[in-house]
């Protein structure tokens, strides 16, 4: 048992090295390629204007703000980068609701709070929050229902469930969904968006906060994302809620 204990814990080792070497890697790739970046556009710049000149921009852009969410990755890691203050987070979810209501299917404040009073950075969660509803709107069907949105008190946790009636997510992805570049559709088509890091960044600044975030697919269609905040007061949640 001690051998096994030992063989155990070393391979426990290793492979937190593998993976602080691969986010080493990533990191460091990100902080080189920004020079050559920046002196190819100042290079496009000077050439004049047509279709290739267009089509080269949007690829250097798409370039540039991939190198730069790797480094918001990497400023979030051990609760770096953010700056927490006590803030309504009831309110920040109703902005951002807000802000995307008027696209298909509709976001629905299903049991919202008046107010949700915790110790959060507001900027980094509106990140979140609007991260989660934009790819349920994206992944909706045609004949998908509205985004359900509600909030519950645990404890001490603040618990966001958002619903979607997307197709979902095959169960052997699920577990990967939050790995850096992971995306379910392997086609890595610009038509479906997005490097595969938005969801990493979800979860490193729930990680910062103190909380977590889950995944799993609904009993019938669609998937749900959980948002698990500390509650240091958990008499803050209005008994009111908003629809």
């Amino acid at each position: 048992m001690g051998a096994l204990t030992n063989a155990f814990n070393k391979m426990v080792g290793r492979v937190k090295q593998m993976i602080q070497t691969r986010d080493q890697l990533l990191l460091d790739v990100s902080h080189e390629l920004r020079s050559p970046i920046t002196r190819m556009k100042v290079a496009l710049a000077l050439l004049p204007e047509d279709e290739n000149r267009a089509g080269m921009t949007a690829d250097l852009n798409e370039m540039e703000a991939m190198i730069t969410e790797m480094l918001e990755l990497e400023r979030l890691r051990d609760g770096r980068g953010i700056k927490v203050e006590r803030q309504d987070l009831a309110m920040i979810l109703r902005d951002v609701a807000r802000s995307l209501d008027q696209k298909a299917p509709g976001i629905r404040l299903a049991s919202v709070p008046n107010h949700l009073l915790l110790e959060v950075d507001g900027e980094k969660m509106r990140v979140v929050l609007r991260n989660l509803l934009e790819n349920a709107i994206k992944y909706s069907l045609p004949d998908s229902s509205v985004i359900d949105v509600s909030v519950i008190q645990s404890d001490n946790w603040a618990v966001i469930r958002i619903r979607d009636d997307g197709p979902g997510v095959p169960q052997a992805d699920l577990a990967n969904l939050f790995e850096p570049f992971f995306r379910v559709d392997r086609s890595r088509s610009r038509k479906t968006g997005g490097y595969g890091l938005g969801l990493s960044i979800c979860k490193r600044i729930m990680e910062a906060h103190g909380g977590r975030i889950e995944v799993e697919n609904n009993s019938d269609r669609g998937v749900s994302f959980i948002l698990t905040l500390p509650d240091n007061n958990p008499g803050n949640i209005s008994s009111h809620l908003a629809g």
